[in-house]
C-alpha cells in the first residue's frame, strides 16, 4: 500500500467525527494520486457538517462550479454566503465576486465592494486586488486612486502579479501618487518577471523610448515579443520598433553619403 492510501486509511478512522481530519481527507482526494473528486466533495460535506468553515467554502465552490458534483449554483451561493457570514475570507471574496458579476444572484457592486473589503482587511490577496480595482474604476464605490493604490500595494506585497503591474501603472499615469517613470519601470519590470503580459509590453515601451531606463531597441523588441503571445498591442509595438530601427539605419546611410 502506497503512502497516500495509508494516509487515507488513517484519516478515515477519524474523519467521521473530526472536522480537521475530514478536511484533510477531502484535500487528499483533491490533490494526491489517485484523485477522486466525488470523494473529495463527500468529505468536504462531512467536514462542513462538523462545523469546519473552510470546508463549507470549498463545498460551496464545488457546487457553484460543478466540481465533483452536479452543478447547483443556487446551493453553491447559499453555502458561500453562510461561510462568508461566519467570517471566512475566501468565502467573502467568492460571494463578492458573485455580486460583482451577478452570476446566480442579483448584481450589486456595492455589496461586492462590502465583501471584498471584509476579506481584504483579513489579508485575502484576491480581495485586496479586487477592492483596489473597485476604487480604481469606481465600481460600487466612489473612485479613489489613493485608496486603490493602497490596496494594490498590499496585494503586491504578497506577490500578486496583476497588482504589481497596477502599482507601476499608478506611477506611470500619476494616479494616487506623483508621476515617477523610474519607479513605474521598476514595478513593470517586477511584474514582467512574474509573467504579466501587459507589464512586458510596458517594459518594452520603456526600453523603446528610454523612459525610466536607458533606451535599448533590442531589449524593447525582446519584451514586446514575450508580451505578444497574450497582448495584441505588443504585436503592434514590435512592428513599430522594427520600423524605427530601419528608419535609423536609412538615416545613418544618408548621412554617411551626404
Amino acid at each position: 500500500m502506497n503512502r497516500t492510501l495509508q494516509k487515507r486509511k488513517r484519516l478515515r478512522a477519524k474523519a467521521k467525527t473530526d472536522a480537521v481530519a475530514a478536511l484533510a481527507l477531502a484535500q487528499s482526494f483533491a490533490f494526491e494520486i489517485p484523485k477522486d473528486f466525488h470523494q473529495e466533495v463527500n468529505w468536504y460535506r462531512r467536514a462542513a457538517e462538523l462545523g469546519n468553515v473552510e470546508a463549507q467554502t470549498l463545498l460551496g465552490e464545488c457546487y457553484r462550479d460543478g466540481h465533483g458534483v452536479r452543478r447547483n449554483l443556487k446551493l453553491g451561493i447559499k453555502l458561500l454566503a453562510l461561510a462568508a457570514q461566519r467570517g471566512d475570507p475566501d468565502a467573502q471574496v467568492s460571494i463578492g465576486y458573485q455580486y460583482f458579476y451577478g452570476e446566480g444572484i442579483k448584481r450589486d457592486r456595492s455589496k461586492a465592494h462590502y465583501w471584498y473589503r471584509k476579506a481584504a482587511t483579513k489579508g485575502q490577496v484576491n480581495a485586496q486586488s479586487n477592492l483596489a480595482l473597485s476604487y480604481q474604476f469606481g465600481d460600487g464605490v466612489k473612485k479613489d486612486y489613493r485608496e486603490s493604490l493602497k490596496w494594490f500595494r498590499k496585494a503586491a506585497a504578497q506577490n500578486h502579479v496583476r497588482s504589481t503591474f497596477w502599482v507601476g501603472h499608478s506611477y506611470w499615469w500619476a494616479r494616487g501618487v506623483r508621476k515617477n517613470l523610474r519607479r513605474a519601470f521598476e514595478w513593470f519590470w517586477k511584474a514582467a518577471w512574474m509573467g504579466d503580459a501587459e507589464a512586458n509590453t510596458y517594459v518594452g515601451m520603456c526600453f523603446h523610448d528610454g523612459v525610466g531606463v536607458k533606451k535599448n531597441f533590442k531589449r524593447a523588441f525582446k519584451y514586446y515579443r514575450i508580451a505578444s503571445k497574450e497582448d495584441p498591442y505588443a504585436q503592434h509595438c514590435m512592428g513599430y520598433v522594427i520600423g524605427t530601427v530601419r528608419g535609423l539605419k536609412r538615416a545613418d546611410g544618408l548621412h554617411s553619403f551626404g
